[in-house]
């Protein structure tokens, strides 16, 4: 694969919002550190909160569904906000010497010596204590569950880039990890299926390496120059099949995940045939031989993708709400 330095799209410039033009400059650097300029990766992290969460409160009455559940998605979404960040900046500390040695990331922060790995600890640490006062608000289940994440999954990233090329099958594990916490979060459960939980975490690694496979191809060539492992590299000639293969289990383990929770007709038309019509499009238009190609399928991953599948299970859990409330049996 060739370099693509002149492409705009992985230019540092190119990835600042408009409103980060009014920012200080001086607090421009700890924006690109935290990866706020541009969200890319936060949708991916907060998705399997917010399927687990709406999924656990299919059979809460509709007056805690209306302010609970908002109530709690907003939670998990601050959470999912700062462990991106969080993950971020250790994943900058640890590859500060790779990022320079790859065009794409050898402008930030980091590796261009913006901002010093103290700084950088000291910017990520009130995060971390944000995130523990968020996580004790829940019970001892959600805690361990959120502990696990943070402190478990999250720094250990970076150490599987260099010793297996497996590392997106452990970042996939990381993100969906993250549907345990909101559903053992919901007060409102009385048992805990453990068998809806593990369907739940073993397709979301699917999806989520599916996608960070989509976004590694975009520095594949420049990350085996460097001695970084990635299942872009692993897969090689055979990318396009077997990416197809991880998406038709995502659809087959989506299908699932709706049988064990006993889903309806909405959930199984939008977010199973919604989300495989999706799936389709982007593994019959992608080219991955072209880095825009592979970050245009993978941000749309975290954007088109996750609103289906979340608007399908919510929309059937309101559904089956008004249908209850008016005697009807689903």
């Amino acid at each position: 694969m060739q370099s693509t330095e002149t492409t705009p799209l992985f230019s540092q410039a190119s990835r600042s919002l408009t409103w980060t033009e009014s920012v200080p400059l001086r607090l421009k650097p700890y924006i690109e550190l935290a990866r706020i300029d541009s969200f890319i990766g936060n949708p991916l992290i907060f998705w399997p909160c917010a399927w687990g969460l709406t999924l656990s409160t299919r059979y809460v009455l509709l007056q805690w569904y209306l302010v609970t559940y908002a109530k709690q998605l907003g939670i998990w979404l601050l959470w999912s906000i700062l462990l991106h960040s969080v993950g971020s900046i250790w994943n900058d500390i640890c590859d500060i010497n790779v990022d320079r040695q790859v065009e794409r990331t050898k402008s930030r922060p980091l590796p261009s010596g913006k901002i010093s790995i103290v700084s950088a600890l000291l910017f990520m640490i009130p995060q971390v204590l944000v995130m523990l006062l968020l996580l004790f608000r829940f019970n001892d289940r959600t805690i361990l569950a959120g502990l696990i994440q943070l402190f478990f999954f999250t720094p250990l990233f970076p150490l599987m880039k260099r010793i297996t090329a497996l590392s997106q099958v452990w970042l996939g594990l990381t993100f969906a990890w993250g549907v345990i916490g909101p559903w053992l979060g919901n007060l409102v459960i009385v048992a805990v299926s453990w068998q809806i939980l593990s369907a739940l975490v073993a397709f979301g690694t699917v999806w989520i390496t599916y996608s960070y496979t989509l976004y590694a191809m975009v520095d594949r060539s420049e990350h085996h120059a460097a001695g970084i492992k990635s299942t872009a590299l692993l897969l090689g000639e055979h990318g396009k099949p077997l990416l197809s293969c991880l998406a038709g289990l995502f659809v087959i383990g989506l299908a699932q995940i709706g049988v064990l929770t006993h889903q309806g007709s909405v959930y199984f038309l939008i977010s199973v045939c919604g989300g495989a019509a999706h799936l389709v499009w982007q593994m019959s238009t992608i080219d991955l031989n072209d880095p825009v190609s592979c970050m245009a399928r993978f941000k749309s991953n975290g954007g088109e993708l996750g609103y289906v599948i979340w608007i399908g299970m919510l929309l059937d859990s309101i559904f089956w709400k008004f249908w209850i409330l008016h005697g009807l049996n689903l």
